[in-house]
């Protein structure tokens, strides 16, 4: 009985399978004077387990978002699908100034279907916080 089950082990190898972790990074917390926002992405998966993750941002406000990657534009309402696999860069446009929104992301893994959410953070837009500053310096220094 030992010797089947010590064979059966050697035949199935058992590979431990650690969680991916994905780390989203915002370059600012404000859309720029062209309303883009560039977004870098690492993981701690290796390069065989980033095909099967998909990324898609989600903001709220609803806002028209769209997302270039690697010379590609995806909207808000593409399927999972049709989206690239996890890049390492990408970039967030919206087509209409707002003033603040919250922005998260979701991540899928393809090969167990799970869905992961990112925490939410507060964006702005360029004229936003422009004005903000301008305020304040009025407010603080008289000018």
């Amino acid at each position: 009985m030992f010797l089947l089950l010590l064979i059966f082990f050697l035949a199935n190898p058992i590979h431990a399978h650690a969680q991916t972790t994905v780390e989203l990074t915002l370059i600012g917390n404000y859309f720029d004077e062209e309303n883009n926002l560039e977004v870098n992405i690492t993981t701690s998966s290796y390069s065989q387990d980033q095909a099967d993750l998909k990324v898609r941002p989600l903001i709220d406000p609803p806002q028209t978002l769209f997302v270039y990657e690697g010379g590609r534009i995806f909207s808000l309402g593409s399927f999972w699908t049709d989206l690239p696999s996890i890049p390492d860069h990408l970039t967030l446009h919206t087509p209409v100034p707002f003033q603040s929104a919250d922005l998260w992301f979701e991540v899928q893994d393809t090969k167990t279907g799970k869905l992961y959410e990112t925490p939410k953070k507060q964006v702005f837009s360029r004229n936003f916080v422009e004005s903000y500053i301008s305020d304040l310096n009025k407010n603080l220094f008289g000018w």
